[in-house]
Order: C-alpha cells, then structure tokens, then sequence
C-alpha cells in the first residue's frame, strides 16, 4: 500500500510487543494482528516525533481502511466455520531471535490457491 500510494514507510519488528491481539493467539484464537506506529527516535518517541510522520501512518491507515481485503476469501460470507482461514504464525516461531518473513508474493499466491478449492 506504501508504495502504490507514495507513502514513505520503513518495516520493522517488534519482538517483544505484547498486545491483545497477541494475547488472543496465544490462547489459541486464530486472529491477524499488526504493528503500525509513527517514526520516532528512542523510548521517548512522542518527544521526537516528525510530523512528516503522523501524516504519513494517517495516509496509511487511510489507505489500508478503503483498500480490499488482502486475502480474496475474506470477501465472501463464511459460514461459521473458520476451517479455510490463514492460519498465524505458532507461537514459538514468534519468540525466535531471528526474524522469517516471507515474500508477500509468497503469501498472496498462497491465499490465492486456496481460493480456487
């Protein structure tokens, strides 16, 4: 979305941020969860806090609330089951010192294929 809406971004990882997102997989709830934040410099970002910034997470926010779903099932109308939704990561592969991403073309194609059963 960043780039198809010219919206300076930077990636990053937060190892260690607990949320209650995070606490409803880790009790076994199958949820999507994400991070997004305003660039800052140091504990105290608030304190240093570009403006250049906040309106870039705004335009993002923006642009992630009108854009389609990421995943073309999400479209539909389920049943109550939520057999063929994407599955999270497993809880110790959050903990691991390093980070495995994997290509967001990798992830589209996926979902893209389980679309078609």
């Amino acid at each position: 979305l960043g780039e198809r809406h010219d919206i300076a971004l930077r990636r990053d990882l937060f190892r260690y941020y607990h949320s209650d997102a995070q606490s409803a997989i880790a009790a076994g709830h199958d949820t999507r969860a994400a991070l997004l934040a305003f660039g800052c410099d140091a504990t105290h970002g608030y304190e240093r806090t570009h403006i250049d910034s906040l309106a870039a997470l705004s335009r993002l926010l923006t642009a992630y609330i009108l854009s389609p779903p990421v995943f073309a099932s999400d479209a539909k109308p389920r049943e109550t089951s939520l057999e063929r939704f994407n599955k999270q990561l497993e809880h110790p592969v959050h903990m691991e010192s390093c980070t495995h991403v994997p290509p967001v073309d990798e992830v589209l194609d996926s979902s893209n294929n389980s679309d078609k059963d």
